[in-house]
């Protein structure tokens, strides 16, 4: 097999990163009885809503949306693995009753307080450039567009900060083999698309990662001593791209805030939806809204404005007396 995918041409760019956490890393990736531990190796999930900045101010339903929000990102990581042995440290903490904010309302009534633990891992620092390829986590970052990736960000459950350095892979040009490849990564499998001959499995929420395996029949950049894994949503035949746009497709533009589609922010699918609900006629005003849904001024009026753009809301009045009519349903 020859087949070679040039991913700058498609504005993807791709960099080898390394993090370093300088403070307790937490993650709840396994739970023990009433001990919650953190593994040696760090979700592609995670580090990817972490790297690209995006969270939920509101969130509407109750289960995660991995891969809508995956698509719209601009940065999407391999999982990272520890370049050297890891310690951890073990936390005692109180189980706290959420209603009455009391430790000794167990049911036998005494006042001994139900004990858990965490356990997480210790702060990483490099503190020489000789010893840079023996300590952090080690992966692999791809971007879109415009994207620079940061060099420091809050990760885990209590915001652990983060220091991170990069190095950037050019060219990244990919290619299609049949022979037998080690990826210098870890790997999520559901981005292999080609043949697994061997994997060494860690169980890690939301789904397992392979920390070491050997893939064939998939695509791959050779660069250095790097052997990178490319995820099935760059490859020709993955959802990013088709075998026709890899050819012809141009970098992605970035979007101004002002014009990136609704559904991709939570507060506005909340407040459309909203707003689609009210019957015909009803007289809604900016801090009517901000005050039933919990959104922002700023944010609330920007979203008003944009659907008054739709056949939802029309506007009317002046200065303070600006309010937003629902419209007839066509």
């Amino acid at each position: 097999m020859s087949e070679r995918f040039d991913l700058n041409a498609q504005g993807i760019r791709l960099y080898a990163g390394r993090l370093y956490n300088h403070d307790y890393l937490w993650f709840s990736s396994f739970e023990i009885s009433k001990t919650a531990a953190t593994s040696p190796l760090i979700h592609n999930y995670a580090l990817s809503y972490a790297l690209s900045g995006y969270s939920y101010g509101v969130y509407v339903g109750n289960t995660p949306r991995y891969a809508d929000d995956l698509d719209v990102m601009p940065a999407y990581a391999t999982p990272a693995r520890p370049q050297a042995s890891v310690s951890r440290t073990r936390f005692t903490q109180n189980a706290v009753n959420s209603r009455t904010l009391r430790t000794d309302d167990a049911p036998r009534g005494s006042n001994s307080p139900a004990l858990g633990w965490r356990l997480v891992l210790d702060p990483v620092w490099c503190k020489a450039a000789a010893e840079a390829n023996f300590s952090g986590f080690a992966f692999y970052l791809f971007t879109r567009g415009l994207f620079r990736p940061p060099s420091v960000v809050r990760l885990g459950k209590k915001g652990c900060p983060v220091r991170l350095e990069w190095e950037e892979i050019s060219p990244a040009v990919a290619i299609l083999t049949d022979k037998e490849v080690r990826p210098t990564h870890a790997i999520d499998p559901l981005d292999i698309q080609g043949e697994i001959l061997s994997y060494e499995p860690l169980p890690i929420p939301p789904h397992l990662i392979f920390r070491v395996a050997e893939l064939r029949n998939d695509w791959f950049i050779f660069s250095g001593d790097h052997r990178v894994h490319l995820p099935r949503r760059f490859t020709p035949a993955g959802s990013t791209f088709s075998p026709a746009s890899a050819r012809t497709a141009k970098a992605p533009e970035k979007q101004p805030r002002a014009t990136r589609p609704m559904a991709v922010d939570p507060g506005a699918a909340l407040l459309k939806e909203w707003v689609e609900a009210l019957p015909p006629g009803t007289r809604i005003t900016v801090s009517e809204v901000t005050r039933k849904l919990g959104l922002t001024k700023g944010i609330v009026t920007r979203f008003l404005a944009d659907l008054c753009g739709t056949d939802l809301l029309t506007r009317s009045g002046k200065g303070r007396g600006i309010y937003y009519e629902r419209t007839a349903r066509p």
